[in-house]
């Protein structure tokens, strides 16, 4: 399952729209709050060092798990390739629409999964490698035994994983010593891999944590030293067993090493050069001798990779180490803050007759993290504390309020006495209903208990200038606020395909087989979804067991393709309430994400007048149904039955009905119901925005979708979050690049314009023949399909040989954007 799809991060936009421009005073505590100016000094500075120093980059984004935190990390040059560490899946899908991003403007990604390489993690890793493609993803390995598990990359995805040995270099954790039996045996089995073409052996990676225990910087360029050493002993032994066993050479080999302290470390080779910084005998020696052996491993024919995580935002564990001078890591570089009030005081209550207070963070928000420095869980910062300074001490010197104690929900506030300071009265001075921004031990863990940042700009005070939703690693899913379903996947812009089903040409019995082959296909062309049981699904055919059969086999093929995160829409039209209520239920049962329902028509003529009954219908069925609805206007398929406008718009507001399916035609009535629903979203968060991107793309509110791709522009234009369209079938990549080029608005419209006059040619072929159509060309272009299930009948040679004329101009067009794909 895909955490970020399975319960979705909070919606940024809004969120935006209820705090950017008012005061972190005022917003819900506890809360994290994070100094944009403060991440971005710290992130530029890492980038500027490796760059002057010529070694390689790689950003871990465990700390914050945000999409702009990690634009700072890579920075923006796009000649710089954007390489990350993720520690868990969940971040990985979460980035992978900025890796994409990346990726089509040019510039090199590669995505290395942070853990030894598990088995669990196959087919979603897989996933993000397809839509990456070749060099995209890395892997580390400590045991033969990944090795099998790592092939399978190759076999799903077609890219095969770069990896990297993981070594110990006295940490413990993670990694295998090299000279270790098992480092012989790991390094055997992945240089036979690499021969084999299912991995690409790049190098060797190490993780220093035990850095943290450093109290100086060149003791951090110390474990910097041995952490590299360590890692070139490991590269001289990997290319004598590449020797030995007489395998094609090599790579250059990549040593990766870091842990914040010691990749900070790097930054004193820099600083060292000015005249202002003080560098003493043993700082200089360290500096030197790291110096000489990054000339070593270079002169080796190998390169050298940085790697950090909690550099970024920093907190007291950081400026315990020492690591580099401290005018850049200073408490003013601490970039993240918890926001907490205070509830009580506890005069004379504390040690030597000192007052204690309660304040509202515990564990469950700052963690229970140590700092060696000091015998505490946070402290304050000067913020909102009139008289009160930046420290101008260590951590192991300072003297005032500290976090000593938490449990579940609340911290103890103590005075700490250290070193030689005095405290004034306005340090010492504390009172209930003050809020507090605290500075914590442990930057990761702390704010892994949020779901998003309150940014602010040093220089703008006390603003919000923007929210920073994390990714959620490790949630369960979700009932909305008032107890209606949430969809396990998001319902999000873009292009959805409702499948065909297929038969055997003899028996008509159901094709388990071609389904899954065919939602597979689609699924790696860029799509955003599925839907089952439309009309193209010849869902009127189908027998319920067969219904239940094709939800199934569809769900289980996407995610046995990696595609768990991909939604999946099921048709449950039915002409009564209880059956169609009864179809969404074993929809949902099925794998089903959102029942895509027509309106009842057969007794349309008894139906109260201005859809007063269709709108009851639907009311009953968003009720009942455990899986949101989207409804499904077809005229065509129901008739007497055209939704109207003002219908659609009351139904809209229902927390169980998210959006709906405009078959139509009708880009008047889709832009009025558009309209509505941003009109009624901007009324519910108090803002006057007029974006046409309201949603985001988080799928929140209520969406409308074209339902042809012949009109993807008019209807892009009237206010669609996208097409629900038969087309996909054939020439899904056509309707997905269609619908990117209305994304990017004016500067793209020469090219959506001959890209829809193409889309529209070809959607009229399959609108005349419908299923029929869409089948032979499947058959003709594909080399499946079959044919429809009797009584429709089978297309004579001169209507499939009109058909394939017909399509041919687009196939050409899918053919083109296939190849473009895949270099």
């Amino acid at each position: 399952m895909s955490l970020p799809d399975f319960y979705p991060p909070s919606p940024k936009d809004a969120l935006a729209k209820l705090y950017v421009g008012k005061s972190i005073r005022d917003v819900p505590t506890p809360a994290a709050v994070l100094n944009v100016s403060a991440a971005r000094r710290n992130c530029d500075r890492m980038l500027q060092a490796c760059e002057q120093l010529n070694l390689g980059w790689r950003a871990h984004v465990k700390t914050h798990k945000t999409v702009e935190l990690t634009r700072l990390q890579v920075g923006d040059d796009a000649k710089r390739p954007a390489n990350l560490v993720a520690s868990t899946l969940a971040e990985a899908e979460f980035l992978l629409p900025l890796l994409k991003e990346y990726r089509s403007q040019g510039r090199r990604v590669n995505l290395l999964y942070g853990l030894p390489f598990p088995k669990n993690a196959v087919s979603r890793f897989s996933a993000i490698a397809q839509a990456l493609g070749e060099g995209s993803v890395s892997i580390l390995l400590d045991d033969p035994a990944q090795l099998p598990i790592a092939s399978q990359i190759k076999e799903l995805s077609g890219v095969a994983p770069h990896a990297y040995i993981k070594v110990d270099m006295g940490g413990r954790r993670a990694g295998i010593p090299v000279d270790n039996g098992q480092f012989v045996s790991v390094t055997e089995a992945a240089i036979d891999a690499h021969g084999q073409g299912s991995i690409v052996l790049s190098g060797l990676y190490s993780h220093a944590g035990h850095s943290y225990g450093g109290d100086s910087r060149a003791a951090a360029i110390k474990m910097m030293n041995a952490e590299l050493s360590a890692l070139l002993d490991g590269a001289d032994r990997v290319l004598s067993k590449a020797a030995e066993k007489g395998t094609q050479k090599l790579p250059s080999l990549i040593l990766s090493a870091g842990a914040s302290p010691t990749a900070l470390s790097v930054q004193n080779l820099v600083s060292g050069k000015h005249s202002d910084d003080d560098i003493t005998p043993e700082l200089q020696a360290e500096v030197d001798s790291l110096t000489s052996l990054f000339d070593s491993i270079k002169g080796k024919g190998h390169d050298v990779e940085i790697h950090a995580g909690v550099y970024p935002t920093l907190d007291l564990q950081q400026l315990a180490a020492h690591s580099i001078k401290s005018s850049h890591l200073s408490w003013g570089d601490i970039a993240f803050t918890l926001l907490a009030e205070v509830h009580s005081i506890y005069p004379g209550r504390g040690a030597d007759g000192t007052s204690e207070g309660l304040v509202g963070a515990g564990c469950i928000a700052l963690g229970r993290e140590t700092c060696k420095a000091y015998k505490g869980m946070a402290i304050p910062t000067p913020w909102g504390r009139d008289g009160v300074e930046l420290p101008t001490c260590d951590v192991e010197d300072y003297t005032g309020w500290m976090v000593g104690w938490v449990s579940q929900e609340h911290g103890i506030l103590q005075w700490r006495s250290g070193g030689n300071k005095e405290a004034t009265e306005a340090e010492k001075k504390l009172e209930v209903g003050q809020k507090l921004r605290l500075w914590p031990n442990h930057a990761c863990i702390t704010g892994s208990h949020f779901g998003w940042y309150f940014v602010v700009d040093e220089d703008k005070g006390d603003e919000i200038v923007d929210i920073w939703v994390r990714t959620r690693a490790h949630s369960s899913p979700r009932q909305g606020d008032d107890g209606a379903a949430a969809a396990a996947r998001p319902l999000r812009r873009g292009i959805y395909v409702p499948t065909v089903a297929f038969f055997d040409p003899d028996t008509d019995e159901l094709d388990p087989k071609a389904t899954a082959r065919h939602a597979t296909r689609l699924a790696g062309s860029g799509i955003t979804g599925l839907a089952v049981q439309g009309s193209n699904g010849e869902a009127v055919h189908l027998l319920s067991h067969e219904r239940s059969l094709v939800t199934k086999t569809t769900r289980a093929a996407l995610d046995a393709a990696g595609y768990t995160h991909m939604p999946l829409l099921v048709g449950c039209g039915a002409q009564s309430t209880i059956e169609t209520v009864a179809l969404c239920r074993q929809a949902a049962a099925d794998g089903g994400d959102y029942a895509l329902v027509l309106p009842p028509s057969y007794y349309s003529g008894l139906f109260a007048a201005g859809n007063a009954t269709v709108r009851d219908f639907f009311t009953a069925v968003a009720d009942a149904s455990p899986i949101p609805i989207i409804i499904y206007n077809y005229p065509g398929a129901t008739p007497g039955i055209d939704i109207n406008s003002d219908v659609l718009i009351e139904l809209s507001r229902h927390s169980n009905i998210v959006g709906c399916k405009f078959t139509c035609g009708n880009t008047g009535k889709l832009g009025r119901v558009a309209a509505a629903v941003r009109a009624a979203r901007r009324a519910a968060v108090g803002s006057s925005s007029d974006s046409e991107e309201e949603d985001g793309g988080s799928g929140a509110d209520f969406l409308c979708f074209a339902g042809s791709a012949d009109f993807t522009i008019a209807s892009h234009a009237a206010g669609a979050a996208g097409v629900i369209g038969g087309l996909g079938n054939v020439a899904p990549r056509s309707c997905v690049r269609l619908f990117e080029l209305c994304e990017r608005g004016d500067a793209a419209r020469d090219e959506a314009d001959a890209v829809q006059e193409t889309v529209a040619r070809g959607d009229w072929v399959c609108i005349q023949t419908g299923v029929l159509g869409v089948k032979e060309a499947l058959r003709a272009f594909y080399g499946y399909g079959g044919w429809a299930r009797r009584p429709l009948p089978r297309p004579d040679a001169a209507a499939r040989d009109g058909i394939v004329e017909g399509l041919r101009g687009l196939a050409d067009l899918e053919k083109e954007l296939e190849a473009k794909a895949a270099a």
